[in-house]
């Protein structure tokens, strides 16, 4: 999956050598750490609702965010008259449906079914996304995109219809 990922990327940046090794290492470990909450919350009794999960994890990723702005002074840049139109709706898309809707599902699945197969919204997406912009926004879709999507989506299936995981978990829930 993350050499399918690494696909989606602007291939000329990763022949250019132009990655930041910090954004690198970043994403690294943010997703050393996802994996590692995922499995976390699928062990715990979690005492919060569904929904009150969401939003916490929401409010401290914003606040998170926000702290690092301004440390950083992103704020001085920040022009609201410059925000068009189509970004803004853009932005309601990605707070609305992606992250309420996909995190809320996402501990719905991390309770139902094991942390890889309730992981699997975080790789369907941005294959959702590509082609959203493709169908509303008109944006052309690469052969490599293309490729990535397929190698993405039969990853995902084939973590879907593996049936000894999910007999698995169903034995240790009981």
């Amino acid at each position: 999956m993350i050499i399918s990922t690494n696909f989606l990327l602007d291939i000329n940046s990763i022949i250019a050598d132009a990655l930041n090794p910090i954004g690198v290492i970043y994403l690294i470990i943010s997703s050393i750490a996802w994996a590692v909450g995922s499995l976390y919350s699928s062990k715990i009794q979690l005492p919060v609702s569904i929904f009150g999960s969401s939003g916490m994890i929401m409010l401290s990723g914003g606040l998170m965010l926000l702290i690092v702005s301004i440390a950083l002074g992103e704020y001085h840049n920040l022009d609201l008259l410059q925000i068009s139109g189509q970004s803004l709706i853009a932005q309601i898309y990605l707070i609305g449906i992606i992250t309420v809707v996909g995190f809320t599902d996402f501990y719905w699945l991390l309770r139902v079914t094991t942390p890889s197969l309730a992981n699997t919204f975080v790789y369907v997406s941005p294959v959702i996304a590509v082609f959203l912009g493709w169908l509303l926004l008109h944006e052309s879709i690469t052969i490599l995109t293309l490729i990535a999507m397929i190698v993405i989506l039969a990853g995902v299936a084939l973590m879907v219809t593996t049936p000894g995981k999910r007999k698995e978990h169903q034995q240790i829930q009981k």
